[in-house]
């Protein structure tokens, strides 16, 4: 992946690597459920997969929507691993059925990419992962955001030092309430992109977790501040919410050297740094600041699109997804943790 110098160039477009496709054969997939996220795992599938069959509780969804793509349809789930030859099945339906469906596609030998969560809990999560992991199957958890190519860059960043040392992470993911999210809370459904992000970032495992919220419109939390401790010393605070009229999207990084904004929706990186001059001891309402913002734009790239592309391409190539069922049942984890800690009012070690 080519990254800007950052000392030279203000404004400056960043291509990342998109994998190329078809692979050695076009694979065999398949997909459970059309809701919302189906239907665009279907989409994309149907553009870079050999797309076999859709599988919806719903019949007339089901009819519907395998006539408009062309593939085949089943009601139940064993129906269509039993009538069906493909190599790689999307689970994307609701996070209480998860464990159920991705253990009985496992324990068929299908390779499974589960929504995120991976499971309604950190223990049910566990179990699809040592079952993934006895049948020799690329199991891999649909966390989108790690696909963005703003979360490659940063990464890069980091590991390069061109921040300087991570010292901690403020995210904000909130917005209006999704009316089609029924069996979980805000922490379950949103929390769990921002704490694999501050995992993936940080590079090390959390350590601690607190929270605080509550909730306004129904009996699950729909908002809630969560504060993480890693094991190397990085902090992050998360923040997320049903209740603001407007959908925000965005990271913070403060490091060592540098601050880095991130827009995941705009796909935009925004790197800060500042230098304090001779300081008046006599005026301090006046402290004056040298400032040096540089922008990093991307080209845009669908996250989704990246995300499947990298599951068949673990297949094929026989290596671990970018994010594996151990990635996805930590942050279940650390999600159970942080709807503990906001009953008990105590942070909580993991």
């Amino acid at each position: 992946m080519y990254l800007p110098n950052l000392t030279t160039n203000s404004t400056i477009a960043l291509y990342a690597y998109i994998p190329f496709w078809p692979f050695r054969y076009m694979l065999k997939t398949a997909v459970i459920g059309a809701g919302v996220m189906g239907q665009n795992h279907l989409r994309v599938l149907k553009e870079i997969s050999g797309l076999v069959a859709l599988c919806e509780v719903d019949e007339g969804a089901a009819i519907g929507v395998s006539k408009r793509l062309g593939i085949s349809c089943e009601c139940v789930v064993d129906r269509l691993l039993r009538a069906h030859d493909f190599d790689a099945v999307v689970v994307a339906t609701p996070t209480s059925t998860h464990k159920e469906i991705a253990l009985s596609c496992i324990r068929d030998g299908r390779n499974v990419l589960v929504e995120k969560p991976l499971a309604a809990s950190g223990a049910e999560a566990l179990e699809i992962c040592k079952a993934a992991e006895n049948a020799g199957v690329v199991l891999a958890v649909g966390h989108i955001e790690r696909h963005n190519p703003v979360v490659a860059a940063v990464k890069k960043l980091l590991d390069e030092k061109a921040l300087g040392d991570l010292i901690s992470l403020s995210s904000r993911r909130v917005g209006p309430f999704p009316w089609r999210v029924k069996d979980v809370g805000a922490i379950i459904d949103l929390a769990v992109h921002d704490i694999d992000i501050a995992r993936y970032l940080a590079g090390s495992e959390i350590k601690r977790v607190y929270a605080a919220g509550g909730s306004k419109l129904g009996k699950r939390e729909d908002s809630s501040i969560i504060t993480l401790l890693f094991g190397n010393g990085v902090t992050a605070c998360v923040e997320v919410n049903w209740l603001t009229p407007v959908k925000i999207r965005r990271l913070g990084l403060t490091c060592m050297l540098k601050y880095a904004d991130i827009d995941y929706t705009a796909q935009t990186v925004n790197i800060t740094s500042s230098t304090v001059m001779d300081l008046d001891p006599a005026n301090l309402s006046h402290i004056p600041i040298e400032s040096d913002s540089r922008n990093i734009s991307l080209k845009k790239q669908e996250p989704l699109k990246n995300e499947l592309l990298d599951f068949i391409g673990a297949i094929e190539e026989k290596r671990a997804p970018l994010v594996g069922g151990r990635d996805g049942a930590a942050a279940v984890f650390a999600a159970d943790a942080a709807l503990k800690s906001m009953q008990t009012g105590e942070s909580v070690t993991l």
